[in-house]
């Protein structure tokens, strides 16, 4: 039995004891309702100790992650969303959009909120993605709702601590909606991957001083840059822009304006040293902090016992020197509110670009938060979100960095996450054994400086215990190296080849690490901490950058591999080089352990051309990397919208006009208008114009095309709503004396053109004369002046058809005898007051050959 698997049977046991004692667990659960367990309990480090019950007063904070409906279908979505020449390629959801389509359902979550008030437990409200409730509520109460035994535990490191000793077990009907209960044990909290510079000066050579080049970002004060000189290898804001190439996109006025970086933390920070820092540089940044779970406490000074700021500085202090007209929005809670400070991030969505620079190995991290966290970077990948993550500071052993017991090969969670970029570290100096120097070559081997002050200090990277290969990877060109002798099928449940970790890399070595203002002063700091940043911030740039026009990049591993698969040496700087600081060209970081009996990993994982699992793809050439992440992102095409016309519909018509336009590159079009008479509207996908105008009067109407990528096009033509002809002063009299005269004045409609011709139609017992004179001797027709109008009239089947000679915008018409008749039996009817209305059909054409059916209901 492996030590894990006896420390999960002791604290089964003692669980047991304990809950014989206050009535919890499953025995005390209602017999009623059938109870399923879901999950796994979380494993254990080595050598941990029971030591007793957690207080059943103790308040404990959980989340309840919600499964999403349609697992596979969000699984399908963020990968397509993001895969460049996917139909719906950057077709980004927003929160609301992805909770009703891919959330919770409210049936569901209505049902898991019931049942967990039903237990006792207090129930918060569910986040607007609705994928995740935060639940209070005693150890006790705990114990009784999810019927588990909780025991207390001492760490070695020393530190006390609680865990569950089975899987949490919830109701039969609320069961299939729950993904995990997160928050039943706190033993391995996520952990910063920050390393300080231990002393004053690295193993590279030294130099009295350093030039610095104007990059059009932040310049260093003369304490910043002293502090890099002194420790030989350090670097200030300018020298990293410089290395990277950032001052190419400072030259075209981009410093990230317009773009806010979300920074997942969980640390405080001191407000004083960052507003050291941004003095220094001569920035303004704005910064706000977000707390989750009532934030992670109070700032502590490393003099009076506290863990400082090391880490949290490190990430603001890189955004703001890299990307200085960015806003930053700092999450910051506590150790044990990971998928808190994840959701809130994703779930607010006030920010396109997030780095994180915490997490703990795969194998450590328990199943219930790994599921979470792919469903948060899922939907932060259909919003259009990019998510940095540090893939950790000790090499291919990233377990060692929670427990130092544990030399087995494992990555970092969340950074080995499918759906986050993990950000792996490099060394960057000048050649040899110099330092970089800003106009010099800028040269990158792979961070490994090996076993270091009792801990591994090395990129982190090497295969998922927990993922399959995403596409992106494995369909990764062959040159390219994602899959290598080294890749591996053993760790992800059989599947052909597992994730492989970090997918891209920057300076992370302590020993050329960057200047930083902490706990009151300034100093180096290194580590993968300080890599993710810096992607975040490069990326924040681009996203600034006129190319990407407006647009953000998203989730970049499926472009990132795709670019690097079609023009990898133009956008990328391999990493082929050996760590100029120990000679190891691989992430192997224990090699020189002496507690160890020999190298348990045999120089994994090594570097190699392309793609490796110790620096990824390398590094940003960053001027040709932004722009061709805007060019996937933003391609310029054509869009044409072929004009329809000057459009005339008549008042209360159906209409149903179909604007055509294409797309060079054959993208899909969305569409729009403004202008549209009163009734219509368009529809945004087929570009059909619909509806029944309500108002008679002529618009401009102008309709646009979009491809999705901001290239658009419209066009304008007029569209008239024409009114239908107005009769008016109508009568019928002398019916009784058989003497009948019909008048009726007619009117054009507004708009309409002039009436061309009229038609009437006589009920049962008049009619019109069938000689064409008699007709012309009882009709009369005058215009709008009173003078009478030339017309010709004509007989046929009954209906009586005057044709104007002209057309005219008012006809006021009169026809007597000898034009029209009443039969004797009509006269009599109406005599007797049998009939006293009568209806007589009117049918009105204008000039345009329009026409309009009328009904005259006339008093007799």
């Amino acid at each position: 039995m492996s030590g894990n698997q006896k420390w999960a049977w002791h604290i089964l046991l003692s669980g047991l004891v304990a809950c014989a004692a206050i009535g919890c667990g499953a025995a005390a659960a209602a017999a009623s309702t059938a109870r399923i367990r879901v999950g796994l309990t979380a494993p254990l480090p080595r050598d941990a100790r029971v030591t007793g019950t957690i207080a059943s007063a103790t308040e404990l904070h959980m989340t309840i992650a919600l499964e999403p409906q349609d697992p596979a279908g969000l699984a399908a979505f963020a990968t397509e969303v993001s895969t460049p020449g996917s139909p719906v390629f950057h077709a980004y959801l927003s929160v609301s959009q992805f909770a009703q389509r891919f959330g919770s359902p409210p049936a569901h979550i209505a049902a898991v909120e019931s049942a967990l008030r039903d237990q006792g437990l207090d129930v918060g409200a569910v986040t607007a993605n609705d994928l995740t409730i935060p639940v209070t509520g005693t150890a006790s109460q705990v114990e009784q709702a999810f019927s588990v035994s909780l025991a207390q535990v001492t760490l070695p490191s020393g530190r006390t601590a609680y865990a569950n000793a089975q899987a949490p077990a919830l109701p039969s009907t609320i069961a299939p909606y729950v993904q995990g209960v997160i928050g039943l044990n706190n033993v391995t909290p996520d952990q910063p991957a920050g390393l300080s510079r231990s002393s004053g000066s690295s193993p590279l050579s030294a130099q009295a001083s350093r030039p610095h080049i104007v990059t059009g970002g932040p310049q260093p004060c003369s304490d910043a840059a002293a502090v890099a000189v002194q420790s030989d290898g350090g670097l200030t804001a300018d020298e990293v822009a410089t290395a990277y190439q950032f001052s190419s996109l400072y030259g075209a006025k981009d410093l990230g304006a317009g773009q806010t970086v979300a920074l997942f933390e969980q640390q405080p920070y001191d407000p004083p040293d960052i507003a050291e820092y941004q003095a220094c540089y001569g920035t303004d940044v704005p910064i706000s902090n977000i707390d989750i779970d009532g934030g992670p406490g109070p700032y502590v000074s490393p003099s009076l016992g506290g863990s400082g700021d090391g880490e949290s500085a490190l990430d603001i202090e890189q955004v703001i020197g890299l990307a200085p007209d960015a806003d930053i929005l700092v999450y910051e809670g506590p150790q044990t509110s990971t998928v808190d400070i994840m959701s809130a991030i994703v779930s607010q969505d006030r920010a396109k670009v997030i780095s994180s620079s915490y997490g703990v190995c795969e194998a450590l991290t328990g199943a219930a938060i790994i599921n979470s966290e792919n469903t948060l970077l899922q939907e932060a990948a259909a919003q259009g979100q990019s998510f940095f993550i540090s893939s950790g500071d000790s090499g291919s052993n990233m377990c060692f960095q929670a427990d130092q017991t544990n030399a087995s090969l494992s990555v970092i969670d969340p950074g080995g996450q499918p759906f986050a970029t993990g950000v792996g570290g490099t060394t960057l100096y000048g050649g040899g054994t110099s330092v970089y120097t800003p106009g010099g070559p800028a040269v990158q081997g792979v961070w490994n400086d090996g076993f270091v002050n009792s801990r591994a200090s090395g990129s982190g990277g090497g295969i998922s215990s927990s993922f399959a290969m995403p596409s992106y990877q494995s369909s990764a060109p062959a040159g390219l190296g994602v899959v290598n002798a080294n890749s591996s099928a053993a760790p992800c449940g059989g599947q052909t080849f597992c994730r492989e970790v970090p997918d891209v890399s920057a300076d992370a070595d302590p020993d050329t690490g960057y200047a930083v203002f902490s706990d009151g002063a300034w100093g180096i700091t290194g580590g993968t901490s300080a890599a993710a940043p810096l992607w975040a911030a490069f990326t924040s740039l681009a996203n600034a950058s006129p190319a990407c026009r407006g647009l953000s990049i998203g989730f970049a591993n499926p472009s990132l591999y795709h670019i690097a698969g079609t023009s990898y040496a133009s956008n990328f700087s391999d990493i082929t080089g050996a760590s100029p600081i120990t000679g190891e060209a691989n992430n192997d970081a224990l090699f020189n352990d002496p507690d160890l009996p020999s190298d348990p990993d045999n120089g994994l994982y090594p570097v190699a051309t392309g793609y490796d699992m110790a620096t990824g793809l390398g590094s940003m050439i960053a001027p040709q990397l932004a722009a061709s992440l805007c060019g996937l992102r933003a391609p310029v095409f054509t869009v044409s919208v072929a004009n329809p016309g000057a459009q005339k519909t008549a008042l209360k018509g159906r209409v149903a006009l179909h604007i055509h336009a294409s797309d060079s590159g054959a993208a899909a079009l969305s569409y729009g208008a403004l202008g549209l008479p009163a009734g219509l509207s368009i529809n945004a996908s087929t570009g059909v114009i619909s509806g029944t105008p309500t108002v008679a009067r002529t618009s401009t109407v102008t309709v646009s095309a979009a491809d999705g990528f901001s290239n658009s096009a419209s066009t304008r033509f007029n569209w008239t709503i024409l009114a239908p002809p107005a009769p008016s002063r109508a009568s019928l009299r002398g019916l009784s004396n058989a003497d009948a005269k019909l008048a009726f004045t007619i009117a054009a409609g507004a708009n309409a053109p002039a009436l061309k011709s009229l038609v009437v139609s006589l009920p049962s017992g008049l009619s019109f004369s069938r000689s064409s004179g008699s007709l012309a001797r009882g009709i009369v027709i005058r215009g709008s002046n009173g003078k009478k109008l030339k017309f010709k009239p004509s007989l046929k089947r009954g209906k009586l058809t005057i044709t104007l000679r002209s057309g005219a915008k008012k006809a006021a018409v009169t026809i007597s005898p000898p034009a029209i008749g009443v039969s004797a039996s009509l006269a009599t009817k109406v005599r007797r007051g049998k009939i006293k209305q009568l209806s007589i059909s009117l049918q009105a054409l204008d000039t345009s050959h329009r026409s309009t059916g009328l009904t005259l209901k006339l008093k007799v």
